[in-house]
């Protein structure tokens, strides 16, 4: 990868977008682009966009499907599975460029969680993910029209909050599940709701406060007048 002449501000000609170059960016990056060798970590993000926006716009499939997998990374945690949920065994720490130059392996830490309690986090995760976006659509035209309860309006901007900070942290950043502390609780408190709201809901079938009791019951409502 040579640095070029004519645009010294821009990345190397041989920028990674396919082939071996791909993963030979970092230390062709420092041997021969003088603006990255000498900028803060800060600024190198500033920088790179321009090599992320250009592999993006060379491979959007791939990059749908590496967005896809960190997005099922953010809620299925798996850096918290017990090793015996994985067939694949530990990672090879010197399979990763990163690792080996710099040290920094931190997307591979593991976590000893008990099976018991990995599968609750899941729990909420998952069902937290579901749930949000059912309420996120489900609740939107009234919320939008003004015309929900105060509680149902402050938990469907949760829901929204919950489902785009997924989607962001999955395509800026990596499936990493400390990404998600955050979020979890997001999820939890949610789920509360949820669970709450349909209690009410039963207790009150057929009653007229039954429709506000449930938030997707709320938005099917036809708005008032």
């Amino acid at each position: 990868m040579r640095a070029r002449s004519d645009d010294p501000a821009r990345p190397p000609a041989g920028r990674p977008g396919g082939g071996r170059g791909d993963a030979s960016f970092f230390p062709a990056a420092e041997a021969h682009w003088p603006e990255w060798r000498d900028a803060t970590w800060r600024d190198r993000s500033d920088l790179g966009l321009d090599v992320a926006l250009t592999l993006i716009g060379r491979h959007p499939a791939g990059f749908l499907g590496l967005w896809a997998r960190d997005w099922a990374a953010l809620a299925l945690y798996p850096n918290y599975w017990p090793a015996a949920w994985s067939a694949a065994g530990p990672p090879d720490r010197h399979a990763f460029l990163a690792c080996r130059l710099q040290g920094n392996c931190w997307a591979l830490t593991r976590y000893d969680v008990a099976p018991h309690w990995i599968a609750a986090m899941l729990l909420v995760s998952l069902t937290g993910a579901a749930g949000g976006l059912a309420v996120a659509l489900a609740a939107a035209p009234r919320v939008l029209r003004r015309r929900a309860a105060p509680a149902t309006a402050l938990f469907w901007a949760i829901a929204v909050v919950l489902q785009a900070s997924l989607l962001a942290s999955s395509a800026a950043e990596a499936g990493f599940a400390r990404y998600t502390a955050a979020l979890h609780v997001l999820g939890t408190a949610l789920l509360l709701w949820l669970a709450v709201a349909l209690v009410r809901a039963r207790q009150w079938r057929g009653a007229e406060p039954a429709a506000e009791a449930s938030p997707l019951a709320a938005a099917a409502a036809p708005p008032s007048p």
